[in-house]
């Protein structure tokens, strides 16, 4: 969990990628699915705010941070009928916007990324907006151990348009993404001849943060 930071301090990636989240939202009530310890709280002062976490711990930390926020300890992917019953426990009214900033990198299969992306395509009345590791479509191996689910753009397109069982049937023009944050790497090539100079191969991508926001209509 020190990895992510205060919130307070409106410091790091994970802040920096809230900030520009909470440029996406166009309404005044949110859900934060994958809340973790509230780095999203800081840009959206003033507006109604949810929490929706699986780790009791994230949401420790968070009230640590926030004392008065409204938490909600839950499973993400259930079926919606049971994501919507254990919400309504805790929320009375219509909830506008659902995020989730960095939930989908730890989930462990796609069919868990579609499950969350109904929940809440389902409960939102305006929009989604979402984070995702878009290089390509695999899962990678962090230094500190931690893995992370990428998803290719298209992929997530083909759920969010797509008419079958898992997919969401969205029409595409009610869909826009951008690229929040980009890692190149690059790496030296040293020639066997000691005389020979050191060259540089070009930069290549190597991680990239994209940004999904859905309306309703």
């Amino acid at each position: 969990m020190e990895l992510y930071g205060d919130p307070r301090e409106k410091k790091g990636s994970q802040s920096n990628l809230c900030k520009d989240v909470a440029a996406m939202i166009g309404s005044n009530n949110i859900l934060d699915v994958g809340c973790g310890m509230g780095h999203l709280i800081p840009f959206i002062e003033g507006r109604t705010y949810f929490g929706w976490d699986y780790s009791p711990k994230m949401l420790e930390k968070l009230l640590e941070f926030f004392p008065e926020t409204p938490v909600i300890q839950g499973d993400a992917t259930l079926p919606y009928d049971e994501f919507k019953s254990e919400l309504e426990h805790y929320v009375l009214r219509p909830i506008e916007t659902v995020v989730s900033v960095s939930l989908f990198i730890h989930l462990p299969t796609i069919d868990d990324v579609k499950a969350t992306l109904r929940n809440m395509w389902n409960t939102a009345t305006r929009e989604i907006v979402f984070g995702v590791e878009t290089m390509g479509d695999s899962v990678l191996t962090r230094g500190s151990g931690l893995n992370i689910r990428n998803i290719s753009v298209d992929h997530i397109l083909s759920i969010l348009q797509g008419e079958g069982r898992d997919e969401l049937g969205i029409p595409r023009d009610r869909i826009s993404f951008l690229h929040q944050q980009m890692t190149y790497k690059q790496q030296t090539v040293i020639h066997p001849n000691k005389s020979s100079p050191m060259a540089m191969t070009p930069p290549q991508l190597f991680q990239r943060t994209t940004l999904f926001h859905v309306r309703k209509d």
